[in-house]
């Protein structure tokens, strides 16, 4: 075999194993979204254990992580994004970058390739918000956040149409930060929970949006939480959330259901503590799937596993060492 052979060979093999060979590092405050068109559970950017900022693409199948060597947006953390249903493309909105910037920019990831898109407005520079996709406007929400000075902490809410951004309301729950919401397919409303405001008081309420306003909703209220995970599970016909952290700062390993009369805690095995994670439902195989997160600062573990839940338990299905630098 000549040198050349081996040469061919060992570039063949170092691609493979770049590409199938291993998983996202373990990183927090990067975002998942199920891409319905590619069939796939798309994973980007994100802060790791070494504190340095993300701007990597990977997607899940279910079976492996792929990476795709492809230009795409700036390093950042603590964005926004979600699935575009009409236009069958993943929207990204804001974050913040490595220099420790929010940022105001919009991109869509449609066939493989992130292309940025240019608006006549937009939301303003912020990071921490919360952002999904509207099925019953056809719009993108986006509530609260904040700038990473924390100079302005914002509590209006947008909406992106396809085209261009619209401020919508100016004035919304009392939580403006590290929320979280999600689309109810049951009640047919955004439902959003917890999150904090400028005082880093954490609160227990839920609110849902509809006809343009945001209503609280009158549930016995539970603890509150910020860093958590929130998204619609079809086999419960409900919301479900996993974990986060409460007003003492303590990460948690729990599993709620959002019922008719309100949250519902699960008795089950869940995994381990943890917040800033990202969590997103696999509607072909009929699985949320979560990856990463970390640990309240000042300790600085982050998680590289991958989780699915089935609708009854947890199941680790890509398991990597947690990193603690």
């Amino acid at each position: 075999m000549g040198r050349f052979t081996l040469t061919v060979i060992l570039i063949l093999l170092i691609s493979f194993f770049n590409t199938f060979g291993n998983s996202p590092c373990p990183r927090s405050g990067h975002r998942m979204v199920y891409d319905k068109q590619l069939q796939l559970v798309i994973l980007f950017g994100g802060w790791s254990s070494q504190e340095k900022y993300l701007d990597d693409t990977w997607t899940w199948d279910g079976v492996k992580w792929e990476k795709l060597n492809i230009p795409a947006p700036s390093p950042r953390s603590w964005f926004g994004m979600a699935y575009d249903d009409q236009q069958q493309r993943v929207l990204l909105f804001g974050g913040r970058d490595s220099l420790g910037r929010s940022l105001s920019d919009t991109w869509q990831f449609k066939d493989r390739i992130w292309t940025e898109l240019f608006t006549d407005h937009n939301p303003g520079a912020r990071d921490h918000f919360s952002m999904d996709y509207n099925p019953v406007s056809g719009n993108l929400l986006v509530y609260g956040g904040f700038d990473a000075g924390r100079e302005i902490d914002h509590t209006d809410t947008w909406e992106f149409d396809g085209k261009d951004w619209k401020r919508i309301a100016i004035t919304g729950p009392n939580a403006w930060s590290t929320q979280n919401m999600a689309f109810d397919q049951s009640s047919q409303k955004i439902i959003l929970f917890g999150g904090m405001d400028s005082t880093l008081t954490i609160f227990r309420s839920t609110w849902s949006w509809e006809d343009n306003s945001w209503a609280k909703l009158s549930f016995p209220e539970v603890e509150g939480r910020t860093h958590f995970s929130l998204i619609y599970d079809p086999v419960n016909e409900c919301l479900i959330r996993f974990g986060g952290k409460n007003q003492e700062r303590m990460a948690f390993a729990d599993t709620w259901l959002l019922e008719r009369t309100g949250w519902l805690k699960l008795d089950i095995t869940c995994p381990a503590a943890r917040i800033d994670h990202s969590a997103v439902y696999d509607s072909k195989r009929n699985r949320m799937v979560i990856f990463g997160g970390k640990l309240p600062s000042p300790d600085k573990t982050r998680f590289g596993d991958t989780w699915e839940w089935d609708g009854r338990k947890w199941l680790v299905v890509d398991s990597d060492e947690q990193v603690q630098k």
